[in-house]
């Protein structure tokens, strides 16, 4: 089956919000609420996409109906010797429909994201991987580090 790998536009958030939910849902189960951080992320990304601070990508199979998609959101930290203008990339939201997986795609996708990054002059990129997905990662030379992280409970209203 062939597919298309193409830049997301604003018409795509609503697919790409629809695979952040399923996403989340294959690892978080009902835990959360999906409507809600779904509306949320609608109007998130939307902003995000527009002002440059996300970019996404989709494939599309033969009938156009869009089955994967991969995005990267951009940010600043302080300066370290590696990266002195403190410029990174985050990749997420890399999700492939079920019966389209192991068939290349999210590695093309990895592939527009990183040229992407790249292009932009970003030279440091991170990601979440699943236990699934580590294989595709290091493939493309992602190494696990020592990052670690703390969840703060709300602060009451």
């Amino acid at each position: 089956m062939e597919y298309r790998i193409r830049k997301a536009k604003q018409r795509d958030i609503p697919i790409i919000v629809e695979f952040r939910m399923k996403m989340f849902h294959s690892f978080l189960g009902d835990t959360f609420d999906m409507d809600k951080t779904g509306e949320f992320e609608r109007h998130q990304l939307a902003e995000w996409l527009e002002n440059g601070q996300f970019a996404a990508w989709v494939a599309e199979d033969a009938s156009g109906r869009v089955i994967a998609g991969a995005g990267v959101s951009f940010y600043t930290l302080p300066p370290k010797p590696w990266n002195l203008e403190g410029r990174h990339a985050f990749i997420s939201s890399m999700y492939t429909e079920p019966e389209h997986r192991k068939k290349g795609i999210g590695g093309q996708l990895l592939q527009a994201a990183l040229d992407f990054v790249q292009a932009q002059g970003v030279e440091t990129v991170t990601l979440h991987a699943s236990k699934a997905a580590h294989n595709l990662y290091s493939s493309f030379g992602f190494k696990d580090t020592n990052e670690m992280r703390l969840q703060l409970p709300a602060k009451p209203a």
